[in-house]
């Protein structure tokens, strides 16, 4: 994708990975321009990735879904990570501190970071997978124009065939024309 295409604030905000009234209220405020597309106002991508680098995200924007989807995977098993590691660490003080509670809650946060983990394992699959197929459809689209290139070189040569014939026929004598019905 160019940089310079634009993008609904919508999609600005996934790939920019901040909340879209956040840059509704940028473009309010004069930080962010915009202009006015078919479905509401819209973001250039080169302002996107901008974001994108200010706010840590990956700048890789724009480069296909697959990598998009890939971010948007590993965004999230960041964000597990780092939340399982804080509440463990609370729940560890707060263990030393209240007892009994602090187990309740560790009991709590893996019953919650553990099917964050499971979703994140059949998002990374789902993604290895989609990746293999988009290289199995690119071999097949190269495969295919390899084919068209060799399907015009042939019809080339069949058209410069076409055009020598009908200029030796023209060089013939019209009665041997007329006798051979052509």
């Amino acid at each position: 994708m160019d940089g310079n295409e634009h993008v609904t604030v919508a999609t600005a905000a996934d790939l920019a990975g901040v909340p879209a009234r956040t840059l509704r209220y940028w473009i309010e405020t004069g930080k962010l321009p915009a202009i006015a597309g078919k479905h509401g106002r819209l973001v250039r991508l080169g302002d996107v990735r901008e974001i994108a680098a200010m706010t840590g995200k990956d700048g890789n924007l724009g480069n296909g879904g697959n990598t998009f989807a890939a971010g948007k995977v590993m965004a999230t098993a960041n964000v597990a990570g780092n939340l399982a590691a804080e509440v463990a660490e609370g729940s560890q003080a707060l263990a030393q501190e209240r007892g009994g509670a602090a187990t309740l809650i560790q009991e709590m946060v893996r019953q919650v970071v553990a099917p964050l983990a499971d979703a994140n394992e059949r998002l990374t699959t789902a993604n290895e997978r989609q990746a293999a197929e988009l290289v199995r459809v690119h071999e097949v689209a190269r495969q295919q124009a390899e084919d068209l290139g060799h399907e015009r070189a042939m019809r080339e040569t069949a058209e410069r065939e076409v055009a020598e014939l009908r200029r030796a026929r023209r060089q013939m004598p019209w009665w041997i024309r007329l006798f051979r019905g052509l």
